[in-house]
């Protein structure tokens, strides 16, 4: 359930259609749902240059998909594990080199042994090492999104397992190239990691 709240910004459409959260590639994005880029654009009143990614935009006269309605109102992925956001998405100071890289997910900072619980229903596809992300859980979800848990003390599923939303994955860890113990978490869509601000819910 997802409550609104006094003076949220809800979006109402007058048209028939869907918000889509914006890719980075908008012309091929429009092409995927079968809609011209100019269309996109002028319902939306932006031009091309001023749309960002994960933007939710208008897109006229396209069915909705129930993940993608949850994406867009910030209910489709849980909130993965309790704790606090020590690094969003974007660019940031590299904890090691103090180089300015990008961020491609979040980190969460929580107690060693913190249970990490599935974001959305999918399948597991990837339990690995990583010299960076240490040891991790990738699942695959509906309609080409994936979630990806990082730094793991201990992975609680295998590759091939379905997993349902809230059901533990993994422990909270340091493992990989991490300053402490805390999860970095992403989502992906078609493989490339997009923005998880306004995505997550801690309703389970």
């Amino acid at each position: 359930m997802h409550l609104v709240r006094v003076g949220e910004e809800i979006l109402v459409p007058n048209q028939d259609g869907i918000y889509l959260p914006a890719e980075a590639d908008l012309a091929r994005m429009c092409d995927r749902q079968g809609v011209p880029l100019e269309a996109v654009l002028g319902v939306n009143r932006l031009g091309a240059a001023e749309v960002r990614q994960g933007q939710p935009l208008f897109f006229p006269g396209v069915q909705h998909h129930g993940i993608e309605r949850s994406v867009v109102i910030g209910t489709a992925f849980l909130r993965p594990v309790l704790g606090w956001t020590s690094s969003a998405y974007g660019y940031r100071q590299d904890p090691f080199t103090a180089v300015l890289q990008f961020h491609r997910g979040v980190d969460i900072a929580a107690p060693a042994g913190s249970p990490v619980r599935a974001a959305l229903d999918g399948k597991v596809t990837i339990v690995a090492e990583d010299p960076v992300l240490g040891l991790y859980v990738m699942v695959r979800h509906q309609i080409g999104y994936s979630t990806v848990y990082g730094h793991l003390q201990q992975a609680l599923v295998r590759p091939g397992a379905a997993v349902a939303r809230g059901q533990r994955v993994g422990l909270v860890g340091s493992s990989g190239k991490a300053t402490g113990p805390h999860l970095h978490f992403e989502v992906r869509k078609s493989g490339r990691p997009i923005n998880t601000t306004g995505l997550l819910s801690t309703h389970r």
